[in-house]
């Protein structure tokens, strides 16, 4: 009787259970997670396939630049543990949270990637830099290695260039050079000093210019002058050999005077030298033109002097008519 009671009781659990919707659902329910579960355990197994493929790709061109490059392996203890995870039953949001997980690790690696080649790419440069540097002699790199026998046998010009480290093969003229500029600066100083001398000696130079005192006839004079001196120095010598003879110009001073020379009446405050530097002339003739202390074809006519009071009184008439005022514009001045 106790085993007829039980094996009824047993056949009815199980058909309950068979009939039983709920369970049939929960069952049903597990298999399809089941079935997820494994159908993202394959796409893990994938994925970290394709990571151990590119790694070993990375491996093998990273280590073709320096050991620096070296994509960093993972230790059997977080291989385990990320494995580990990937196995048993887990939710939705686990595995999510795992592979996104998953995926900021490989986008590490691939910064750590990219930074390992940019590094490696600027030692490349410093190298290439530092052999462009061009080559001293062995004895000179020998030198520097011991600095207290370079000290002691090399001189310092020499120093200097094993420092700077230039080819003089090489033009540089382009490039900004603090020495070439102080260099040039210097020799702009001392041309330009030696010019400065020079002209002072061109005004220290003696003239000696002729003239005539217009007073409607010619009377022919001389006169020795320097040719840094003005016009208005020449007339003041001028008017000391014009007055033993004329008695109308002992007292008239140098402001009352004219001098006109071809048919210019030139300015007192300009100098013969300031003439003769900017080559003054009147019709493409130069107004004076010096062959050592004496003019070239030089004509005592094309000098004068007079007097400003005979020029107001005359300037109607020939030659006074034709005069004209200076005009450094037209004479091609340029002060």
């Amino acid at each position: 009787f106790f085993l007829l009671f039980s094996s009824s009781f047993f056949l009815n659990t199980m058909t309950s259970k068979i009939t039983n919707p709920s369970h049939q659902a929960h069952a049903n329910r597990s298999n399809l997670l089941r079935k997820r579960q494994e159908q993202m355990n394959e796409e893990l197994n994938k994925q970290q396939m394709a990571l151990e493929d590119a790694a070993s790709m990375r491996k093998g061109i990273s280590s073709k630049f320096s050991s620096a490059t070296e994509t960093p392996k993972q230790t059997p203890s977080t291989s385990s543990s990320s494995t580990s995870k990937q196995y048993g039953l887990v939710t939705l949001e686990q595995m999510q949270q795992q592979t996104r997980e998953n995926e900021e690790q490989r986008r590490r690696d691939i910064v750590a990637l990219e930074k390992a080649k940019k590094s490696a790419k600027k030692r490349k440069k410093i190298q290439q830099k530092a052999s462009l540097s061009f080559d001293m002699d062995e004895e000179e790199g020998l030198d520097e290695l011991s600095p207290k026998k370079s000290k002691s046998t090399s001189s310092p010009s020499k120093e200097k260039s094993s420092r700077i480290g230039k080819n003089p093969e090489v033009d540089t003229s382009y490039l900004p050079d603090k020495e070439r500029e102080a260099y040039l600066k210097k020799r702009k100083d001392q041309l330009l000093k030696e010019w400065i001398e020079e002209q002072e000696e061109l005004k220290k130079e003696k003239a000696i210019i002729g003239f005539s005192y217009w007073d409607g006839s010619d009377h022919m004079r001389k006169a020795k002058v320097m040719k840094g001196d003005t016009i208005a120095t020449f007339i003041k010598k001028a008017l000391k050999t014009l007055r033993r003879d004329h008695q109308e110009v002992r007292n008239v001073s140098v402001e009352e005077i004219i001098f006109v020379r071809d048919t210019v009446m030139m300015p007192q405050h300009l100098t013969f030298y300031d003439l003769i530097l900017h080559q003054a002339n009147n019709k493409g003739q130069l107004f004076f033109d010096f062959d050592g202390p004496k003019l070239k074809k030089d004509d005592p006519r094309s000098s004068k002097i007079c007097l400003r009071s005979w020029y107001e009184r005359h300037k109607h008439i020939f030659p006074a008519s034709c005069w004209e005022t200076f005009d450094p514009t037209k004479h091609q001045v340029q002060l």
